[in-house]
């Protein structure tokens, strides 16, 4: 579903600094584009026809790995640039992008940004920005799978979902009748007396954030729970002791 664009100045951060002209011609190019949870935005291998900015939603960058698996190297939010790098570099998709949940996405054709990036300087120097944003995820993504083994890549993205919207992970809070400390104790007791924990709704979005399959993640979070690190409810994750969480994530 797509619809036409009159507002897309005032929501496309970079057009701020653009000129007048600049914003009415990357206008007359863009459309707002509506998809689907799982829906392919672009694959691998397609041409560069247009820069993405997510309005709404979540968008998931995904790669294709040898044995035939995904494997999720970055989730983008509202506000995010998506695509530059195929534009800019002329070159083919290198990744898949998918919807991670019902998302509204502005579609900017390729030549009208490429014509606002030449010739407006603060519009470039944004889009540099964006760019050194996502080799810098790169890098850390990539330094956690050298680094971290993968119960520590779990922690590390649990701590990363904690109170992020859509994820499902939640700090303890107090209730009318217990403390915050009294909650904890409680879950604790609870957690290390169950022998099985709960389905985890977003268990395959972690697994290929964390670089394992969802048995094996399942496994690790099941442990913890065990620990009293977390506990599940309604396919939830409650984080019970966070500090233990970021102990298991900066492990080396």
């Amino acid at each position: 579903m797509e619809e036409t664009a009159p507002a897309a100045d005032q929501s496309i951060s970079f057009l701020s600094g653009a000129s007048a002209r600049g914003r009415a011609r990357v206008v007359e190019h863009t459309q707002l584009q509506q998809f689907a949870e799982g829906d392919v935005i672009f694959s691998e291998g397609d041409p560069p026809s247009a820069l993405y900015v997510i309005q709404d939603g979540a968008v998931d960058v995904v790669s294709l790995l040898m044995d035939g698996t995904e494997e999720v190297q970055r989730t983008l939010g509202p506000g995010r640039i998506l695509g530059e790098l195929g534009i800019l570099g002329g070159h083919a998709r290198t990744a898949t992008a998918k919807a991670a949940k019902p998302s509204a996405l502005w579609a900017i054709e390729r030549e009208a940004f490429l014509e606002l990036y030449e010739s407006e300087p603060t519009v470039a120097v944004e889009i540099a920005t964006s760019m050194a944003v996502y080799l810098l995820d790169a890098d850390v993504i990539a330094e956690d799978l050298l680094f971290l083994n993968l119960e520590g890549r779990v922690a590390k993205r649990l701590l990363m979902f904690l109170d992020a919207e859509g994820r499902g992970v939640y700090p303890v809070t107090a209730t009318d009748t217990m403390s915050a400390e009294e909650v904890v104790e409680r879950l604790r007791e609870v957690a290390q007396s169950s022998s099985d924990i709960q389905p985890y709704s977003n268990l395959e979005t972690l697994a290929l954030l964390s670089g394992g399959s969802q048995a094996g993640v399942a496994a690790i979070l099941n442990d913890m729970q065990r620990r009293g690190l977390i506990i599940t409810s309604e396919g939830n994750v409650i984080v019970i002791d966070e500090e233990g969480l970021e102990r298991l994530a900066s492990a080396r």
